[in-house]
């Protein structure tokens, strides 16, 4: 999808003027929808870090972050094998079994149990922070899949109308604050007996405003279902 097609479409079909409503207003307001469209249709990507002896926390800074999804920090069956302690009990653990048809299952419960004895992972702990475990004594390439917002231009046409509507969503935004500021955010009303009555428009304002938002969300998501 272009920026230029949805600013047409804004201008043309819904008659958003340039004197009213500027190319920089509306780029803004698109690549808001685009965010909010990418919370629930992220990219994904894969990034990597060399890790630092001694340091157990990482933290990624790649551009238009959302979250992390896994970090690759794992065991390799070759170090397995080739840790002194491991190949010992290994070997012994051969020496105890008969049943050659047996040993390929033995040898991969015999590697799980090493694997909870002696484990090596990786801990999200923020949406872009994570622990080794164990704290890394060498480097080594350590590889992470994130999540991010999407630009314009990778968000599919599907989502056009969804776009649209989020963009006028946001567009309200000024006058139902300016609207609520006035009136101090206050629903109730009360007169000079000390009656209090409840603002109908406020209330009834605000639950549309609510339903719209959720009518739109609730559209993007029926679409990631089918992609």
């Amino acid at each position: 999808m272009l920026l230029a097609t949805i600013l047409d479409i804004l201008r043309t079909d819904y008659g958003l003027s340039a004197s009213t409503y500027p190319n920089e207003t509306l780029t803004r307001m698109i690549n808001k929808a685009a965010k909010i469209v990418s919370e629930y249709y992220p990219m994904v990507e894969i990034g990597h870090i060399h890790t630092v002896a001694g340091q157990t926390r990482y933290s990624i800074t790649d551009t238009g972050l959302i979250k992390l999804k896994s970090v690759y920090y794992t065991q390799e069956t070759t170090t397995l094998f080739n840790d002194p302690d491991i190949k010992t009990s290994l070997d012994v653990a051969s020496s105890l079994s008969t049943f050659y048809p047996s040993q390929s299952v033995e040898l991969i419960q015999r590697l799980d149990m090493i694997r909870k004895l002696n484990p090596r992972d990786a801990e999200i702990v923020a949406a872009d922070k994570f622990d080794l475990i164990p704290t890394p004594t060498s480097v080594v390439t350590v590889y992470y899949e994130y999540e991010k917002y999407r630009a314009i231009t990778d968000i599919p046409d599907m989502f056009e109308d969804d776009l649209i509507n989020l963009v006028f969503y946001k567009l309200g935004d000024k006058t139902f604050k300016d609207s609520a500021y006035l009136s101090g955010g206050n629903k109730y009303n009360f007169d000079r007996r000390g009656n209090i009555s409840v603002d109908k428009d406020a209330v009834d304002g605000v639950k549309n405003r609510n339903n719209a938002y959720k009518e739109i969300i609730k559209s993007i998501k029926m679409k990631v279902m089918k992609l």
